[in-house]
């Protein structure tokens, strides 16, 4: 069975993950600030979409969690040895009250959803930040660390991050915040520079190897070949490839790239299959996709020495796809019309490189 068609039940989110591949330089840098007590009140956690960052920060979020009421410090660990991992077995109280969303002492902050149209929203509001306040000023449990993790950052509108800044500035007494971002540039340089940033990069394939073993242990050699092939060092895009027939989407997308010219029906029938009502994850998937395949060609282009012409038109299409992207992710009746104009870009730059050779 192809790996597109192979209906698996995917149940393991960053929060109920336990296990972390590679990021080691970043857990490394993590518990060097706990063990010498020199703990940041606030993390950056920036890299491409799908590498595994919201799974490290709940693996930070949970041994904070374990430390209770410690101190950092050298003194901490008296004669034992410091950690040197933030492994957590799974029958562990705190793993099991993160895994459920039932630890007092985590919020997590996300994109809500809009009350009156019963969507979800396109960017984390005002409020969701505003009420990190009233949950950092609450006796901690225990007395223990108070984390809030972010994810994405990124999805924050201006209103949100000016809440944030402020709270970074005069942060609350034993509290962590966590930001997850998958483009570091989109936040505000105020608040990059009151975090301790920790970049990091595309997996290695064995790691991309490890997780699909782990998350998808049906695949065979083939699959997995191709998917970790694929992933460009994003275990997260690769397991969504083969839960939502990614290998389809993937297909269509290699093939506009290449220059393919879809017909008007087949473009219509595209577009309204990826955009469909109820098919969120298809939509979001050609998109990552998409994003994924235009960065290794920009990458191949600058490489090579195209010319510059060529690696900017390349580079005019991904800022059009973006600008597309966040115009359409909000309303499923703009979505069909986004995917459209998409399909028309990628024509219209072959054109273009076709009139300039």
């Amino acid at each position: 069975m192809a790996a597109d068609e192979k209906p698996v039940a995917d149940n393991l989110t960053p929060r109920m993950t336990p296990f972390l591949a590679g990021h080691g330089r970043a857990v490394e840098i993590f518990l060097k600030s706990w063990t010498t007590g020199r703990m940041h009140h606030a993390w950056l956690l920036a890299g491409p979409k799908g590498i595994g960052k919201a799974t490290l920060a709940y693996h930070m979020a949970r041994f904070l969690l374990k430390q209770g009421a410690g101190e950092a410090g050298p003194g901490l660990f008296g004669d034992q040895t410091p950690p040197d991992k933030l492994v957590m077995a799974e029958d562990d109280p705190i793993f099991s009250r993160v895994a459920a969303g039932a630890e007092g002492n985590l919020k997590v902050i996300e994109r809500g959803l809009n009350e009156k149209t019963k969507r979800m929203r396109q960017e984390i509001i005002v409020d969701d930040v505003r009420a990190l306040h009233s949950f950092f000023e609450l006796t901690a449990a225990q007395e223990g660390w108070r984390i809030a993790i972010i994810d994405s950052a990124d999805e924050m509108n201006r209103n949100a991050a000016n809440a944030l800044l402020k709270m970074l500035e005069e942060p609350p007494a034993k509290s962590i915040l966590l930001l997850v971002s998958h483009a570091k540039g989109r936040l505000p340089a105020t608040i990059r520079s009151r975090c301790q940033q920790l970049l990091l990069a595309p997996l290695e394939e064995a790691q991309v190897r490890q997780v699909l073993n782990q998350r998808l242990p049906e695949l065979d050699e083939g699959e997995l070949k191709t998917l970790t092939g694929l992933s460009g060092g994003a275990p997260g895009l690769a397991v969504r490839m083969a839960l939502f027939k990614g290998m389809t989407l993937y297909k269509v997308v290699r093939e506009l790239l290449d220059g393919k010219v879809l017909k008007i029906k087949e473009m219509h029938d595209f577009a309204g299959q990826v955009s469909a009502r109820g098919q969120d994850e298809k939509y979001f998937l050609f998109l990552d996709i998409l994003q994924s395949q235009l960065a290794a060609r920009i990458r191949a282009e600058a490489s090579q020495g195209g010319g510059k012409r060529r690696l900017d038109c390349w580079l005019q299409l991904w800022e059009k796809v973006n600008l597309l992207r966040g115009r359409g992710e909000g309303l499923n009746m703009g979505r069909k019309q986004g995917v459209l104009l998409i399909i028309d870009a990628i024509a219209a730059l072959h054109r273009n490189a076709s009139a300039a050779a």
